[in-house]
């Protein structure tokens, strides 16, 4: 498995952790809550740097250098659809779920963060129809 992998699934995890750390502060008395929201800032933060370095790593690493640019484009529309929806739907998830809400995105976050290792192993797992025709 790549580092690059390897730190996303990490981030993955931190960020279900922090998940589960922010939905309990509705639930503690003000003085445990702020100790525990900086414990939480403290995983999201970690989840940020994470994802980050997953996520600049693994087109690099999976790309075929010949076809670098394309590659990138490609891993560039999925950024921008995260930045377009992503917003949205995780607003969605913490109105109407609540505390709840908060556990499933950390979730759905974990698993999809556990997936990069298998995929990256995947031989070919980037190539898209659009990447294949050019």
């Amino acid at each position: 498995m790549t580092s690059a992998a390897r730190a996303m699934r990490r981030g993955g995890y931190c960020l279900l952790s922090a998940s589960a750390v922010f939905a309990l502060t509705g639930t503690l008395n003000p003085l445990l809550c702020a100790t525990t929201l900086f414990v939480a800032v403290v995983l999201l933060t970690l989840t940020e740097l994470l994802q980050s370095a997953g996520s600049w790593g693994l087109p690099y690493d999976l790309a075929d250098t010949a076809r670098l640019g394309e590659y990138q484009g490609a891993w560039s529309v999925r950024t921008q659809l995260v930045r377009s929806c992503g917003p949205f739907l995780v607003t969605l998830a913490l109105s109407a779920l609540d505390a709840t809400g908060r556990l499933v995105i950390g979730l759905i976050y974990a698993v999809a963060a556990a997936c990069a290792g298998p995929l990256s192993r995947r031989n070919g797992w980037f190539q898209t129809p659009l990447t294949r025709q050019l």
